[in-house]
């Protein structure tokens, strides 16, 4: 900024200026014809969870490796903080057009299949595919998995 007005009061021409600085002619001349834009300092944003509160969730983490993230900010009492929906709920009308698309392009018997909102569904139990946390320095702890063929639901 200095080396601008500095430059252009020695009365070089922008587009010299522009030149000397390595910097785009229409760049100099926005800031000749507005020397304060872009000069507001930026406020960081406030982190929402404290050292405390990342503390707490990790040694929560460390208790309970299988259970949810809502269910860990919950025992740790944070209950502002929230996770983005990852797809929408369907409405009766997209699991209509859905049922329709399935019936008319698949084979298989409908009255038999499950439907779900997007996500997976293990009726059977554990089936290795059960999802954890962990921390660093621990390790897994051990879960006695199905031994059964067969696929997942739909």
């Amino acid at each position: 900024m200095s080396k601008i007005v500095k430059c252009l009061s020695e009365g070089c021409c922008t587009l010299k200026v522009a030149k000397i600085l390595w910097r785009d002619h229409q760049t100099i001349n926005h800031f000749v014809a507005n020397s304060q834009h872009g000069c507001k300092k930026l406020e960081k944003k406030r982190r929402r969870l404290t050292a405390r509160d990342l503390r707490r969730i990790k040694r929560e983490v460390t208790r309970n490796p299988f259970t949810s993230s809502a269910a860990i900010f919950q025992n740790c009492n944070l209950p502002g903080v929230f996770r983005r929906t990852r797809c929408s709920v369907l409405r009766d009308t997209a699991q209509l057009k859905r049922q329709d698309w399935a019936k008319k392009y698949l084979k298989p018997d409908f009255s038999k299949v499950l439907w779900t909102d997007e996500m997976r569904v293990a009726l059977d139990g554990p089936d290795g595919w059960a999802r954890g946390w962990l921390s660093n320095g621990h390790r897994a702890p051990l879960r006695v998995g199905c031994r059964q063929g067969g696929g997942g639901v739909l």
